[in-house]
């Protein structure tokens, strides 16, 4: 998701999505052109699995599922086909 929609923030999609909404589940990666601290951080605060700044490359997009998909199966106690699959796709990326 990025930060500058056009006609709502970014911010208020987060907020809605996991305050008003109480959606705690939904994954969440940002990839917006902000990528000051203070913007990382905002948007942490929405327990968001990941942040990207463009611009970004196809290897770059798969590399950043990879690690929050990763992420959240190990704290969920999970191990998963995505994350070989993801791993594929990266290499065949290389190729």
């Amino acid at each position: 998701m990025d930060i500058g929609l056009q006609d709502v923030s970014g911010y208020a999609v987060l907020q809605m999505i996991r305050r008003d909404l109480e959606d705690h589940e939904t994954f969440i990666i940002m990839a917006t052109a902000r990528g000051s601290l203070d913007d990382i951080q905002a948007c942490s605060r929405f327990g968001i699995q990941g942040y990207m700044v463009k611009p970004f490359s196809r290897r770059q997009i798969c590399g950043e599922i990879l690690h929050s998909v990763s992420a959240l199966k190990m704290k969920k106690g999970e191990v998963g086909v995505m994350n070989e699959s993801l791993s594929r796709e990266m290499d065949n990326e290389r190729e």
